[in-house]
């Protein structure tokens, strides 16, 4: 009996590491595929074509922003361009589809003395107008949800919110148009003394893993004060081309 039962556990043993091999065999042949760097990032026309035309879509899209700005009295003051790819994981945890996905945000910055709500509404009319889509409610939402009940001295601030609340503390609105995302921030004078300047590569999550990075950022702790200097408020407007470029 006991050679019985000594039998029949190497036999389960046996089957047990059959199953096992039989089942994680493919996966750890393939590890070796998987376990790799990202492709290399293709040089020459093949990758300067298309970011020439992201630059030159963001521009031609900018065109009726930069009119509307212009007949409403914000005033445009500089740009900064990001150029960057992020690489493809390829590792035990991710296989990803792709080696390089590369995306080209241009961002403006204007300032205005008017009041900000107004300013606001009219210029989400001016971008649903000329074909953006408003992302999570756009600027209506963000009116509704913060703006109108705890913007200024005689409201409400959110819980356990104890400074001054202000529009730089209001969540930035997005857009959406085709391949194409444009988000808008804002930023007023701080009379608490409390120093903060916009970074806009900070709010949209620059990614750390890339290929390639090219910045002609704005000097924003130069030019934020210079803008309130003479306006009420810095509006922010970047706009963003997803992956005009995977390999």
């Amino acid at each position: 009996m006991k050679k019985l039962l000594i039998a029949l556990l190497v036999a389960a043993l046996a089957l047990l590491n059959l199953f096992l091999l039989v089942r994680y065999l493919p996966d750890v042949l393939d590890y070796g595929k998987r376990n790799r760097p990202a492709g290399p990032l293709p040089t020459g026309a093949a990758i300067e074509e298309p970011r020439r035309k992201a630059n030159q879509d963001i521009t031609r899209l900018f065109v009726d922003i930069d009119r509307f700005c212009a007949q409403t009295g914000i005033r445009y003051y500089d740009t900064g361009t990001t150029d960057y790819c992020i690489k493809g994981r390829h590792d035990w945890k991710t296989d990803a589809q792709y080696e390089n996905r590369c995306r080209y945000l241009m961002t403006k910055y204007y300032g205005f003395r008017g009041d900000f709500q107004v300013a606001m509404v009219q210029l989400d009319s001016a971008l649903v107008a000329s074909g953006w889509t408003r992302y999570a409610g756009g600027t209506p939402s963000m009116l509704t949800d913060y703006y109108d009940p705890h913007y200024g001295p005689d409201r409400p601030k959110p819980a356990n919110f104890r400074r001054q609340y202000l529009v730089q503390n209001i969540p930035g609105v997005s857009y959406t148009r085709d391949a194409f995302r444009l988000t808008i921030r804002s930023q007023e004078a701080d009379s608490t003394g409390e120093t903060f300047v916009l970074r806009f590569e900070d709010v949209m999550a620059m990614p750390h893993d890339l290929s390639h990075q090219e910045k002609h950022a704005v000097d924003a702790d130069s030019l934020v004060p210079v803008i309130l200097e003479t306006n009420r408020y810095v509006l922010v407007i970047g706009i963003l081309r997803e992956d005009y470029f995977v390999n």
